[in-house]
């Protein structure tokens, strides 16, 4: 993976718990209490896909928000433009508050893969905790 910037993630040292009734207050919790790596790592665990990121289409090209990999999990890529090639892709639009696109969040892989109706719909559901998440880290 050239081009990516690696850093070591603090993965929790045990699974937690989050309790949260659906899978997107689940989300959230996650999201809330770990971060966005560890957030798209719940993701993750719930496809076969390899990558679960967020990307930035702010520069003009996508760049790696966080990528989580699990084949690597306690590695975060972020800022990267120049990403692994892509076989199988299911992602979302990540919008701001006003709409306007800021960005994606899917997942990926260099194996053929098949999204469920599922996948899709909750990756759809948790796009705007993911964006909000975010664009309030970078007002900071």
């Amino acid at each position: 993976m050239t081009g990516l910037a690696p850093s070591t993630a603090q993965l929790p040292a045990r699974p937690r718990i989050y309790s949260g009734g659906t899978p997107v207050a689940e989300f959230g919790n996650v999201l809330e209490a770990d971060g966005l790596h560890v957030a798209l790592g719940w993701l993750n665990e719930r496809t076969r896909f390899r990558f679960t990121g967020a990307f930035s289409d702010e520069t003009g090209a996508q760049a790696i928000i966080q990528l989580f990999d699990r084949e690597n999990p306690s590695v975060v890529y972020h800022g990267a433009t120049d990403l692994p090639g892509r076989y199988s892709y299911c992602g979302t639009t990540l919008l701001d508050t006003n709409g306007v696109r800021v960005g994606t969040l899917s997942h990926y892989d260099h194996r053929p893969r098949i999204a469920s109706d599922e996948c899709r719909r909750l990756l759809r559901d948790v796009a705007p905790l993911v964006a909000a998440h975010w664009l309030l880290l970078l007002r900071r």
